[in-house]
């Protein structure tokens, strides 16, 4: 079916419900989301006609805050060091990554580009080190001709002092290895590009092809170094300078042109964490925001670039783990009669992958070879998945000021729908790493239950408030039983809407077979402002008694969080974050699955070390006089 424009569906913010978060104001930057028109995907065969026609309104970038117009879009290279010497292991484009390394069990040519995967824990050690006040240095101007070496000496006297000498002398070793494969040229990085866009024209589609740069895009080098005289436990260290000019720097296949060059540090036992850190600082650098804020900082102060990051932590569009079900679609050589399924993000892949072959006038792979190539898990998890009930996620929040309980939204098919808004339309969820931090924090053993029985709505919250005395004063226990009350019966909700016909809402209508997950956010007076956010997270028994007023199917999770007024941001922000994570089917099957908490718990912690993210890229659209205009629909 024919998406005419993507951008709403991957991009639409959270309504606006008085709520002003502590946080700079986006300003001189297109709202978050990949910005890509006149896209194909495929969609689960019994989606309605014009279900994607979502239209979403984007300001270009105010000329003012622009350095260039527009702001180049970011191409990034990670390059690792093992016994062989220096290699790319990854390639960061147009919001895909292709690995590129034959430990990872195939080779770039059978390798599929995929959307870059980020974990909760590395993006916190990331942030932690590009708030050192030795991470960032700005415009450095080489004089010389070898430009990689002389970025790199500036970056290694930045971190030398906090390295014993033995270990700076290594890595100096190390990364002088990386000095003998750069080929820094004068700052004309058209010239180096015109052999690869002729190379388009006769090239099949490689995965390669996906992420080779385009004329106009600028180009970000990170080397990896995993040094073995570094002691065990020394935090990572984080470098980064912005060059007063692009350079060509040789990578695997060409000469690029490099705008930021960029050291990770760590020990070599924690490889393995540095090569994340690599990709994770890779992805911030596809986030349209964060690569603005780098290429318009004055070089006397890099706070904007710290407020850019965390403003991309807390705003990443994250694509669920979804399986869709096509009878009778296109799947190759397939029996017709069968259901062709895969993964939300392969169609996500497919979309993108489709607008750069007609960008570069090349011809996409069938749909034989691209379904061959689909993610291997798909009929894995499809069978796990197929054992577990399909959910459908409701989420009411109530605040003192209001004093009332709102349904604000609802998900399911790994899209969300903001019940706050006259609008139907639909979008992919987003999590704040802030928000996924303090849900770590609220998800222990202590907090959860598993199969409790219970016939009714009010049967459920009672065990929720028995389960909260023990972090609830008794003065707001009050307040708190009324507002769970109120919703336990359907009193106190003031905005229930019933699904519109509009094709987007059809796809969360809840199936005769759904089970819910009700997540309930409120705020209480009683509750001293010093009070911390607490949480009951609860799992019912077979077979399923009740269902909430308003909801629908029967309730499998009640998830209930509770702060006092002052905490009425963050709640809103968590329930969000929470609401996303409940919209992947593996997770939400697996949770279903285990028998006991701790396994509960873990497998929720697991998850947070693997989210699919769509990066907040813009790609380009050529027109047919030659020029170019932003795709976000122009």
């Amino acid at each position: 079916r024919r998406v005419r424009s993507l951008h709403g569906a991957l991009a639409a913010p959270r309504a606006k419900r008085d709520l002003k978060p502590n946080m700079p104001a986006m300003a001189g930057c297109s709202l978050p989301g990949l910005v890509i028109s006149d896209l194909d995907t495929d969609l689960p065969s019994d989606c309605p006609p014009g279900a994607f026609d979502l239209d979403f309104p984007v300001q270009p970038l105010p000329t003012e805050d622009r350095c260039c117009d527009p702001i180049p879009g970011l191409y990034a290279d990670v390059w690792e060091y093992s016994g062989s010497g220096w290699d790319v292991m990854h390639q960061f484009n147009a919001g895909l990554v292709l690995e590129r390394s034959e430990r990872f069990g195939r080779g770039s040519g059978g390798s599929r580009v995929h959307l870059p995967a980020v974990s909760l824990r590395v993006l916190q050690q990331l942030r932690t080190c590009l708030h050192s006040s030795k991470a960032v240095v700005l415009d450095i101007n080489p004089t010389g001709k070898h430009v990689l070496n002389e970025v790199h000496d500036r970056l290694l006297d930045m971190v030398w002092e906090l390295l014993p000498q033995a270990a700076m002398d290594d890595l100096t070793r190390m990364i002088s290895g990386r000095w003998d494969r750069a080929n820094s040229g004068p700052n004309t990085p058209r010239a180096g590009l015109q052999t690869s866009q002729q190379k388009w024209e006769t090239q099949s589609t490689d995965s390669s092809v996906f992420v080779q740069i385009e004329e106009g895009r600028e180009a970000v080098d990170i080397s990896v170094c995993a040094v073995p005289s570094i002691a065990a436990g020394t935090p990572p260290i984080v470098a980064v300078a912005r060059l007063a000019s692009v350079a060509l720097v040789q990578n695997a296949l060409q000469s690029v042109p490099v705008r930021y060059i960029a050291l990770v540090i760590c020990p070599a036992g924690a490889a393995q964490m540095a090569s994340k850190l690599g990709e994770a600082f890779a992805t911030t650098f596809m986030d349209e925001d964060f690569a603005g804020a780098m290429r318009t900082e004055k070089r006397t102060d890099f706070s904007g670039v710290l407020a850019a990051f965390d403003r991309y932590l807390t705003t990443l569009t994250i694509v669920p783990t979804v399986v869709l079900s096509d009878s009778g679609s296109q799947c190759g050589d397939m029996d017709r009669t069968t259901s062709c399924e895969r993964l939300l993000s392969d169609s996500v892949v497919d979309s993108i992958e489709k607008h750069i072959c007609e960008r570069r006038g090349i011809k996409q792979k069938s749909e034989e070879t691209r379904s061959s190539r689909r993610s291997s898990v798909t009929s894995q998890l499809s069978s796990g998945v197929a054992k577990a009930p399909h959910f459908f996620i409701e989420v009411d929040e109530l605040y003192a000021s209001t004093d009332r309980w709102r349904l604000t939204h609802r998900l399911q098919n790994g899209l969300e729908h903001d019940n706050s808004t006259n609008s139907e339309r639909l979008h992919l969820p987003r999590v704040s790493v802030g928000a996924l931090a303090l849900l770590q924090q609220l998800m222990t053993p202590k907090s959860v239950a598993l199969d409790i029985k219970a016939e009714s709505p009010i049967q459920a919250v009672n065990f929720v408030l028995d389960a909260m005395r023990c972090d609830v004063p008794e003065a707001a226990m009050h307040d708190l039983s009324r507002a769970l009350l109120d919703r336990a019966v359907g009193t106190g909700i003031g905005n229930v809407k019933t699904l519109g016909s509009e094709a987007g809402t059809q796809l969360l209508i809840p199936r005769d077979d759904s089970e819910a997950c009700n997540i309930l956010s409120m705020t209480c007076k009683s509750l001293p402002k010093t009070h911390k956010i607490s949480g009951v997270f609860v799992r019912f028994k077979s077979p399923l008694m009740f269902s909430f007023p308003s909801t629908g199917p029967p309730s499998r999770f009640l998830l209930v969080v509770t702060g006092p007024v002052e905490s009425q941001v963050k709640l809103a922000t968590l329930v969000d974050s929470l609401a996303a994570l409940a919209t992947d089917e593996e997770l939400m099957a697996e949770l279903h699955r285990v028998r006991t908490v701790r396994e509960f718990v873990d497998t929720f912690e697991q998850r947070l070390d693997n989210l699919l993210v769509v990066p907040h890229a813009r790609l380009l659209k050529e027109q047919k006089h030659g020029s170019k205009e932003d795709h976000h629909g122009h």
